[in-house]
């Protein structure tokens, strides 16, 4: 009888792979392999501080911005023209939405004649609670102002001392018009309201140009820079 050949014992397949540098692995197929990737840099990862920094900065803005437009941008204006009483004369007068102690401020007064006839004369602009700069003058003369003509005039002024920190309140202002020396009229002009935040301006506009502010807002760029937008520094 003749015997039965035992079957060739299977030639390993060789399997290469080929890296992107000139190394080459040489593995047989049908020995296990485990493949891991690993990546040289450490995942970044916003750690607790960076947060809290973050959410602190953010909330911080989250209140400026609000009290920007409160106290430095926003203005007020009047309602509609103040008459001047026995005369031709309207005026308007625009100023800060709110002005706080410590801080100068600017009042515009824009005087109308709504009359035929020329007016030529003297306008008293008196404040309460408030007094106008060293250099200001609250006498304004007014010279041939024409039919229907507007002119503007601007006066600066800074609160008077408060008792207390948070009392608030208003600056009244009152329009006199003389002609010829003689007093022709006298009206209550607009109430401006008066911060209760004292240097509330000031502190919101050093807030805005610190060198504190300009920190934080570049060490944020740098967290969106890495973090978020995945830009690296060439």
């Amino acid at each position: 009888m003749k015997k039965k050949s035992q079957p060739a014992s299977a030639v390993p397949t060789q399997v290469s792979l080929s890296l992107p540098s000139s190394l080459t692995l040489n593995f047989d197929a049908q020995s296990p392999l485990k493949v891991s990737m690993t990546s040289d840099k450490p995942e970044q990862k916003l750690n607790l501080y960076l947060l809290l920094l973050v959410i602190v900065f953010l909330t911080g803005a989250a209140i400026w911005l609000p009290g920007y437009w409160y106290f430095v941008v926003e203005r007020g204006y009047s309602p509609q023209p103040i008459a001047l009483t026995n005369t031709s004369l309207s005026a308007r007068m625009a100023y800060p939405a709110r002005v706080a102690f410590g801080e100068e401020a600017e009042l515009d007064l824009i005087l109308t004649n709504q009359g035929t006839d020329i007016f030529t004369g003297n306008l008293v602009v008196s404040l309460e609670n408030a007094h106008l700069l060293p250099n200001e003058t609250g006498t304004l003369k007014v010279e041939n102002l024409g039919s229907k003509e507007s002119r503007t005039f601007r006066l600066k002024f800074s609160l008077l001392p408060k008792p207390g920190t948070f009392s608030g309140g208003v600056v009244r202002t009152t329009l006199q018009a003389f002609s010829n020396a003689r007093l022709i009229s006298s009206t209550a002009g607009d109430e401006i309201p008066i911060a209760r935040l004292q240097y509330a301006r000031s502190l919101i506009l050093w807030l805005r140009n610190s060198a504190i502010t300009l920190a934080v807002a570049a060490l944020l760029w740098e967290v969106a820079r890495k973090l978020l937008f995945k830009w690296e520094a060439k």
